[in-house]
């Protein structure tokens, strides 16, 4: 089962720098230590793929995946938590964060 595959374009993003990493959590394991990866060996968050400009990707999610939150980290190290950005119902859209 190859998973799950997800793509975020970011839209209106404030601030003084530009997006550096975005990466995805099972919704409610925002608080944990911020261990990344691709998703194996115990990863809590999973790093995305800048696919292309404010295009970001992920393949390999458990189909069955929860709710997933969201980090977004600037390149002058702002880090902006999205509890609950992806709802575990979520169909393909626009879903506003703010």
């Amino acid at each position: 089962d190859a998973g799950a595959y997800i793509k975020l374009a970011l839209k209106s993003v404030a601030g003084n720098g530009n997006v550096v990493a975005v990466d995805l959590a099972r919704a409610g394991m925002q608080d944990a230590p911020l261990l990344r990866g691709r998703g194996g060996g115990g990863a809590i968050w999973r790093d995305m793929d800048n696919s292309q400009g404010a295009e970001w990707e992920y393949s390999g999610l458990p189909v069955s995946q929860p709710g997933m939150d969201l980090r977004v980290t600037s390149d002058d190290g702002q880090v902006l938590n999205i509890r609950n950005a992806i709802p575990a119902d979520a169909i393909p859209g626009d879903y506003p964060t703010g």
